[in-house]
């Protein structure tokens, strides 16, 4: 916990004195002291003619830890290209501190990695105070997608045939190989050529 200044524009002159007082018996003759409890603090300031005024003023205190909300493990594509990593929290992050797998540190909010490993991540909020320390894993994902597919027959009244491949997983792309070379793109191809397809 940092000390912090209970300076309320009182005034400067050498002809005054200050006594404060406050929580856990604080008391202090300075002008400015320094604090580290909140909580509400008196002070007196006297005159030289004996005349006094005396005042009480609020200190708050905002030690929360901003939580931090990333997953345990981070999967690569399956060809280890580059993934930008991120975090939440339930405040305004004010400072990024991940640690990769090699000991090197950054500090930007979004670092991009291709490196498998333990990461650990720690961040501040809003005021300042820093989070736990996450540990996390970066792997790649192995696992192929899986897919159906259904074959056509040409015929003198059909003249095209129709190839459809589907797969469960949304992002997934396809590529088709006629018995001739040509490659298609699209998960459903019309094609007049006859033969095996990859």
């Amino acid at each position: 916990m940092t000390a912090r200044s209970i300076l309320r524009s009182l005034p400067v002159t050498a002809d005054l004195s200050y006594l404060w007082s406050g929580p856990n018996q604080f008391s202090s003759n300075l002008r400015n002291p320094k604090v580290f409890d909140p909580g509400i603090y008196t002070v007196t300031v006297t005159a030289t003619n004996g005349c006094a005024v005396t005042k009480d003023l609020i200190v708050t205190e905002d030690i929360r830890t901003p939580s931090l909300i990333i997953p345990d493990t981070i999967l690569l594509p399956c060809d280890s290209s580059s993934i930008t990593l991120t975090v939440q929290s339930d405040q305004d992050i004010t400072k990024y501190n991940w640690l990769f797998p090699d000991g090197t540190l950054h500090t930007i909010a979004n670092p991009v990695t291709d490196v498998q490993g333990i990461y650990k991540i720690q961040i501040a909020g809003e005021n300042g105070c820093p989070s736990i320390n996450k540990s996390f894993v970066i792997g790649v994902n192995t696992v192929p997608p899986g897919f159906s597919f259904q074959t056509d027959t040409i015929t003198c009244k059909e003249p095209l045939a129709t190839l459809k491949a589907q797969s469960p997983v949304s992002d997934a792309s396809y590529e088709w190989i006629s018995p001739s070379g040509i490659i298609y793109t699209l998960g459903e191809i019309s094609t007049d050529e006859a033969g095996i397809y990859n």
